[in-house]
């Protein structure tokens, strides 16, 4: 299943990404991770994905998996982003609700979360975010009590809405940002620093090829 979603108080701050922790990790030599797991396999019923699963899992250490909602930093007519903390790690966390029902053109509310959730997970390139994990848990309305002060509730308890989290890499700039610092051209003079804007314009293209070679069109590329 997905991450637990954990709603903070707003006032959290996230720290900046560092970045190098994964090669320490990877040089360590702990010979007691996992010995468990390994210990109790055998030939006839080995399961190597089980066992995968099962070595990540003490990796983890049980609780590291909690996705913890921080501050908004971003809305559109779809969703909300947060920045968030999920496995020691700052993400940004997109929201998005929608509601269950009978689509027929295939391309309502729901379809339209469930195809975001599919592409971001099926899409790894460097030039386009990373979507770690996602979650879809369903959005339970409070009861409410109607004017004989009786409690009422939908019938069978099914939730009327559903809330999609997509876990993703944190950008800390945009384009926008670094066009407003004058990062690609000189303040003074105006003129572009082409070598950058060339390798920023090459990774650009990069990730609209690597998508578009996966039968997907992106209708929203913008700074």
């Amino acid at each position: 299943g997905g991450p637990a979603a954990v709603h903070g108080n707003g006032n959290g701050v996230a720290r900046q990404a560092t970045r190098g922790s994964n090669s320490d990790a990877a040089e360590t030599n702990d010979s007691n991770i996992g010995t468990s797991a390994l210990a109790h396999t055998s030939s006839a019923t080995w399961d190597p994905h089980r066992e995968v699963q099962q070595i990540a899992g003490e990796l983890l250490g049980g609780g590291d998996d909690k996705l913890t909602l921080l501050e908004l930093i971003g809305q559109g007519a779809s969703g909300q982003v947060y920045r968030g903390r999920w496995r020691n790690l700052d993400v940004a966390v997109k929201t998005v609700i929608f509601r269950e029902g009978n689509e027929h053109s295939g391309d309502g509310p729901r379809q339209r979360a469930i195809m975001e959730a599919a592409v971001c997970k099926a899409i790894v390139h460097p030039n386009v975010v990373c979507t770690y994990s996602y979650d879809i848990t369903p959005v339970v309305a409070h009861p409410v009590a109607n004017a004989s002060g009786l409690q009422v509730e939908q019938p069978g308890g099914a939730p009327l809405e559903w809330k999609l989290y997509l876990i993703q890499e944190l950008c800390q700039a945009t384009l926008r940002a670094a066009l407003v610092e004058c990062v690609l051209h000189d303040r003074d003079s105006g003129e572009p620093h082409m070598e950058s804007l060339l390798a920023l314009l090459l990774d650009i293209v990069a990730g609209m090829i690597h998508i578009h070679s996966k039968n997907i069109i992106h209708g929203d590329l913008k700074p």
